[in-house]
C-alpha cells in the first residue's frame, strides 16, 4: 500500500514539474504556438525556362520566398515534389514567381492551402484570400490586353533592333520614347481596374511603386537627369516597405551608382561597376536611412567579393562591419564568402578546394585518391555562358564512361559559395561528390603556371596521376574522345 502511494506520489509530481516545465518553455517562447503551415500544391509543374533571341537561360528557382529582412530570399522550390509547405509567424508573406525572367508577387495568408495551376501558360495560385486572385488577375490581365511583357532592358533592345538601326544614339531615344509610352498605358490601364473596383487598393499601391521603380531600373543612365528634373526621388530613398522587393533594390543600386558618378571597370573579361567607390560613397552619404544605408553596402560588398580581389574584399569587410551590425547580414556574407578560409584563399603553393558540406580538399589528396583511373577537370563558374552551354555534353560523356576508369571532377571558381550552390543545383551537380569550389583560384601558383584566365577550361590526368593535357579538348568534341580512349587503354 505504501509502495503504492509512493508511485502515485511520484507521478504527480513529475506530471506538475512537466506542466511547468512546459509553461516555461512557452513563456521563454511565446511565439511558437503562433507559427502555422501554409501548404502549396502544384497541379502543374512550373516552367522553368524562358526564350530569348534563340537563348535559352535556366533559373536557379522559379519561385522564391522573400524574406522580411529583404536581403535574402529562400529558394522553395528545386526539385519535382508536387506539394511544399512553409511555417511562418506572420500573418501573410509574399511569394515571388519568376515568369519569363520577370518577378510576378503574390501575397499569402498563413495556414492557407494554395494550389498553382497555369492559365494560357500563365501561373495561377488560388487560395482563399480574395487578395491573392486579385494579384493574379492584375498581372494576367495586364499581357492578356495590353499585349504586353515588361520592357527589355536597353542592351537587349539594343541586340534585337541594331540591325535596324546604326546610330547608337538614335536607337536609345527610340528606346526611351516606347519605355516611355509604354509606362503611360499601363499607368491608365492601372486606373481603369482600380476605379472599377478589379484590384484592391494594396494591389494597386504596389504595383504602382513597381511600374514607377522599374521605370528608372530600365532607363538608360544618359537619360536619369531629363527624368530627374520632373521627378523628385528623394523621399523614394527611404521606403522601408519595399526593401524586400527587388524591383526597389534595383532602384536604389542604380541610383546611387547615378547619383555618386559610378564608372565600369573591366575585371578579368567582364565591365563591372566600379563598387568600391560606390561603398565608399555610400558610406559617407547621409542620404539614406539605417536600413537603407545597410542594404546597399551590404549589396556593393557582395559584389566586391564576386568581382575583385580577396585583399578588396577583406578590406570592405573589415569597413562594413563598422557600419553594419545586423547579425543576419554579417552571418549571411560570411557564409557567401568563406570568411573563416581567408588564409588558405592566399595559399599559392597548394590547390585547395571544398565540397558543399565545407569539406576542405588539396588537389594533391584528389590525385592520389583516384590513381588507377583517368581524371577530367571541368573548371566552370555559374555566371560563364559558354561553360553552362557545355553542361550537357559534359553530363553525356560521364554517363557514356559510368563503368570506366575515369572520374569527372568539376571545380567551379566562383567566389560566392551560394551561388555555386544554385548553379550546381541547376546542373544536377549538388549531389555529385566530385562537384567542387575553388578556395584559391586564381591565386595558386598552378593556375598561373597553367596561365588559366579563362573559362571553361579542362585538365586530364592519366592513370598514374600525371598531368597529360593542360588544355583538353571539351566534352562535346571527338578530339576528347579520342583522347580519353587513348589514355584508357594505357
Amino acid at each position: 500500500m505504501k509502495k503504492s502511494l509512493l508511485i502515485l506520489l511520484i507521478l504527480v509530481v513529475c506530471c506538475k514539474n512537466e506542466t511547468e516545465d512546459r509553461k516555461t518553455l512557452e513563456r521563454k517562447n511565446p511565439v511558437a504556438n503562433d507559427y502555422q503551415t501554409t501548404s502549396i500544391y502544384f497541379i502543374e509543374k512550373p516552367t522553368d525556362t524562358f526564350h530569348f533571341e534563340n537563348r535559352i537561360s535556366r533559373l536557379t528557382s522559379v519561385i522564391n520566398i522573400l524574406n522580411e529582412n529583404g536581403f535574402q530570399k529562400e529558394i522553395i522550390l528545386n526539385d519535382d515534389e508536387n506539394e511544399f509547405e512553409y511555417a511562418t509567424i506572420k500573418d501573410t508573406f509574399i511569394l515571388t514567381h519568376n515568369y519569363r525572367n520577370y518577378d510576378l508577387y503574390f501575397e499569402l495568408k498563413k495556414g492557407d492551402s494554395i494550389r498553382y495551376y497555369e492559365r494560357d501558360g500563365f501561373p495561377f495560385y488560388t487560395g482563399t484570400e480574395e487578395m491573392l486572385n486579385q494579384s493574379n488577375l492584375y498581372d494576367y490581365k495586364r499581357i492578356k490586353y495590353l499585349n504586353k511583357m515588361p520592357p527589355y532592358d536597353f542592351f537587349s533592345y539594343y541586340l534585337s533592333h541594331k540591325n535596324l538601326m546604326k546610330n547608337n544614339d538614335t536607337l536609345r531615344k527610340n528606346y526611351v520614347r516606347e519605355l516611355v509610352t509604354s509606362n503611360e498605358k499601363e499607368d491608365f490601364f492601372l486606373d481603369s481596374l482600380y476605379s472599377l473596383n478589379q484590384i484592391t487598393a494594396s494591389k494597386y499601391r504596389l504595383q504602382k511603386d513597381k511600374l514607377k521603380y522599374n521605370f528608372y531600373n530600365d532607363l538608360p543612365f544618359n537619360d536619369y537627369k531629363n527624368f530627374l528634373i520632373k521627378d523628385s526621388l528623394i523621399d523614394d530613398l527611404n521606403r522601408k516597405d519595399l526593401i524586400k522587393y527587388p524591383f526597389y533594390k534595383k532602384f536604389l543600386d542604380n541610383y546611387s551608382a547615378y547619383t555618386f558618378d559610378i564608372k565600369n571597370l573591366r575585371q578579368s573579361n567582364r565591365l563591372v561597376r566600379d563598387h568600391k567607390s560606390n561603398f565608399d560613397s555610400i558610406e559617407k552619404s547621409s542620404l539614406f536611412s539605417k536600413q537603407i544605408k545597410s542594404f546597399l553596402l551590404y549589396s556593393n560588398l557582395v559584389e566586391i567579393g564576386s568581382n575583385f580581389s580577396q585583399t578588396d574584399f577583406n578590406n570592405y569587410f573589415v569597413k562594413f562591419r563598422k557600419q553594419v551590425n545586423d547579425s543576419i547580414l554579417l552571418s549571411s556574407i560570411k557564409n557567401k564568402f568563406l570568411t573563416n578560409m581567408s588564409e588558405s584563399k592566399e595559399e599559392v603553393k597548394v590547390v585547395y578546394f571544398i565540397t558543399k558540406h565545407n569539406n576542405k580538399k588539396t588537389l594533391a589528396e584528389i590525385v592520389n585518391h583516384n590513381q588507377g583511373k583517368l581524371i577530367y577537370i571541368d573548371f566552370w563558374a555559374s555566371w560563364c555562358a559558354p561553360c553552362l552551354a557545355a553542361m550537357p555534353a559534359s553530363r553525356e560523356l560521364r554517363e557514356k564512361y559510368i563503368d570506366k576508369d575515369i572520374v569527372f571532377i568539376y571545380a567551379s571558381i566562383d567566389k560566392d559559395f551560394e551561388e555555386w550552390e544554385k548553379a550546381a543545383m541547376t546542373e544536377n551537380l549538388s549531389f555529385n561528390e566530385n562537384n567542387l569550389l575553388t578556395v584559391n583560384y586564381p591565386n595558386a601558383n598552378f593556375y598561373k603556371e597553367l596561365n588559366m584566365k579563362t573559362i571553361p577550361r579542362y585538365l586530364l590526368y592519366d592513370k598514374s596521376g600525371n598531368l597529360v593535357s593542360e588544355n583538353a579538348p571539351g566534352p562535346n568534341t571527338k578530339e576528347n574522345i579520342k583522347l580519353i580512349e587513348k589514355f584508357l587503354l594505357e
